[in-house]
C-alpha cells in the first residue's frame, strides 16, 4: 500500500473470467485507505469525547504534585550509568536525569532505579528518571515493567519524551512531578502553555530552537526552562542498524552484538566521524561528530532566562563528567571565569548546536 499507514493483509478475488484494470485497483486502494483513515480518526475522537463526558479525563489528574525548583539556576547532568551518577554528583550537579535512551545495548537491572534514587537522596540532589524517546506499540507492555520500577523508586520527578507516558503513569498510580523533555518537541508558546496546563514542573524545549527563540519562550514560561549545553547531541535514532549490517549477521535476528565489544562510527564524504551507539531496544543512535560546548556562554544563557543547564554525560567517561560539571557549576556560581568564545582549551573543534544557527 505504498507510503500509507496500512499493510495489506490478504486479497480475496472471486473466481471467474474477470479482468481487473490497474485504474480500478488503484481506485479501490485509494478509497480503502481513505475509509480506513476516516474510521480510525472517528473512533479516536469518539473515544476521547466519551471519556470526557464520563469525567475520566481532565487536565488536572495528570500531575498532582509539582516539583519546586527553589535553587535555580542550577546545573543538571544526564547520565545512564551508576558511575556517571556518582561523578556528576561529585562534580556539583544539583539534578540528575537518569535512564531513558541508554546508549548501551545491555538493558538495566530494574534495581538500578532504587540505587540511583538513593544516591541522589543522600547528596540532596534532585532525582529525575526519563522515559525513552521511542516506545513502539509492541514494546509498551514490556516497558511498563521498567516504568513500574521507576515509580516504585520514588524519584523527585519523571521526565517524559512521549505524550502516552502520561497515561502509562496514571495506570501505575503515579502522582508525582512530571517534566516535559525534548522528545515532546516544544517549539513555541502555545505548545508550552498546553503542557503548563497539565501542571508539568519543568520544560526542556526542542533542541532545534535558537537562543533567541528560547529566550522568547522563557519570557512566557511559568516553569523553569532546561536546555542541553554540553555533550554529544543525537542526530538520528533508527531501527536500521549499520553495525549489524556490516559487521554482524546482516540482521538483528540472532545478532552476536558486536556493538558491546567494539566502538563504531560513520564517516561522511567530508571525513567527519559520527559515533554510533545502540540502546537496549537494538536501535541505532547516530551522535554528532562534534561535542557541544557552551561554557563560554553560560553568563548569557542565565541572563536570557534559562534556569537549568544540562550536561549530557552519556557519551563521556566518569572522570570527564565530573570535570565538565564542576566547570559549569563554577562558571554559573561565579567562582570560575568563562572561557573565550572560540575553540576549546584542547584545540578541538566544537559545536554550539542550534543556539546561533536555527532551522527557521
Amino acid at each position: 500500500l505504498g507510503n500509507t499507514l496500512f499493510r495489506l493483509s490478504y486479497v480475496d478475488i472471486p473466481d471467474g473470467p474477470y479482468m481487473w484494470p490497474a485504474s480500478v485497483l488503484n481506485a479501490l486502494r485509494r478509497d480503502a485507505v481513505t475509509a480506513l483513515e476516516t474510521a480510525l480518526i472517528t473512533h479516536h475522537v469518539e473515544s476521547w469525547q466519551a471519556l470526557q463526558v464520563t469525567g475520566d479525563v481532565d487536565y488536572d489528574f495528570k500531575v498532582q504534585h509539582e516539583l519546586s525548583y527553589d535553587t535555580c539556576p542550577m546545573i543538571s547532568a544526564r547520565v545512564d550509568e551508576i558511575e556517571g551518577v556518582k561523578a556528576a554528583i561529585s562534580g556539583g550537579a544539583q539534578k540528575i536525569v537518569f535512564g531513558g535512551d541508554r546508549l548501551s545495548r545491555i538493558p538495566y537491572a530494574l534495581s538500578i532505579y532504587d540505587e540511583v534514587a538513593r544516591l541522589c537522596a543522600q547528596s540532596d540532589v534532585i532525582c529525575t528518571f526519563a522515559t525513552p524517546r521511542v516506545v513502539k506499540d509492541d514494546e509498551v507492555e514490556a516497558y511498563k515493567h521498567t516504568l513500574e520500577a521507576i515509580v516504585q523508586a520514588h524519584p523527585d520527578s519523571i521526565s517524559i519524551h512521549v505524550p502516552q507516558a502520561l497515561l502509562w503513569l496514571r495506570e501505575l498510580g503515579y502522582t508525582g512531578a512530571i517534566e516535559a523533555d525534548t522528545g515532546l518537541n516544544i517549539f513555541n508558546t502555545p505548545t508550552l502553555h498546553f503542557w503548563e496546563q497539565l501542571h508539568i514542573s519543568c520544560v526542556n524545549p526542542s533542541q532545534e530552537l535558537t537562543l533567541k527563540q528560547i529566550t522568547e519562550l522563557a519570557k512566557h514560561s511559568h516553569v523553569p526552562i532546561e536546555t542541553m549545553i554540553h555533550g554529544y547531541t543525537e542526530m538520528m535514532i533508527s531501527e536500521y542498524c549499520a553495525i549489524a549490517s556490516f559487521v554482524g549477521t546482516g540482521s538483528k535476528v540472532n545478532c552476536p552484538m558486536p556493538c558491546v565489544k567494539e566502538s563504531y562510527s560513520l564517516k561522511d564524504r567530508k571525513g567527519e566521524i559520527f559515533p554510533i551507539r545502540t540502546d537496549p531496544y537494538c536501535r541505532m543512535h547516530i551522535m554528532n561528530s562534534h561535542e557541544m560546548d557552551m561554557r563560554a556562554y553560560v553568563p548569557m544563557l542565565l541572563q536570557k532566562g534559562i534556569s537549568i543547564l544540562r550536561v549530557d554525560g552519556r557519551h563521556m567517561k566518569p572522570s570527564y563528567v565530573k570535570d565538565i560539571v564542576s566547570q559549569y557549576v563554577g562558571i554559573a556560581t561565579g567562582t570560575m571565569e568563562a572561557p573565550p568564545k572560540k575553540i576549546d582549551s584542547q584545540g578541538e573543534s566544537i559545536t554550539r548546536g542550534h543556539y546561533f544557527r536555527g532551522i527557521l
